[in-house]
């Protein structure tokens, strides 16, 4: 289940380094959503629902699409909604401001989960009258990259394009 959660998220992460703390939210409950489980047409399509009657497989609160009143209290809040799953019921949320998931005390959040921030730091280097722009992610690799004296290389005007 963790890895099947973490595949989900990982393309946010590795494609979104632009130092927003992410949050993922989840939620106890799917109370106050617009649809039911009786009505499945509403929020699934219909080859989705034939494919589950032919193997068997119940349609249950699972299937039932995030409350948009919770999604709308955390964009009030200031979150930006990145990514929404409704099997693990719980949105991918960023924001610059580190402190704001502090406040966060509504009786329909289950659990908070951070992802911290992976700052970005560019740089420009003109090399014969080219301008090159140099991203250094300054995340795990920062430490390695001290160890193993990279600065160095990179002073000596050694690049990975």
């Amino acid at each position: 289940m963790k890895k099947i959660f973490f595949l989900l998220l990982f393309p946010t992460l590795v494609f979104a380094q632009d130092g927003a703390f992410r949050y993922f939210i989840s939620f106890n409950n799917k109370a106050n959503s617009d649809y039911s489980i009786n009505t499945p047409e509403q929020y699934l399509s219909l080859k989705t629902i034939a494919k589950r009657q032919k193997y068997s497989i119940p349609i249950d609160s699972t299937d039932l699409p995030i409350s948009v009143q919770y999604i709308n209290v955390l964009a009030l809040e200031g979150f930006v909604i990145e990514n929404k799953s409704k099997w693990f019921n719980g949105v991918l949320v960023s924001t610059f401001d580190s402190m704001l998931f502090q406040t966060l005390n509504h009786n329909f959040i289950d659990t908070v989960t951070s992802f911290d921030s992976w700052q970005n730091t560019k740089k420009k280097i003109v090399r014969n009258g080219k301008s090159i722009i140099v991203v250094l992610i300054m995340a795990n690799a920062y430490n390695q990259l001290n160890m193993l004296r990279g600065h160095q290389l990179h002073n000596n005007g050694y690049y990975e394009m």
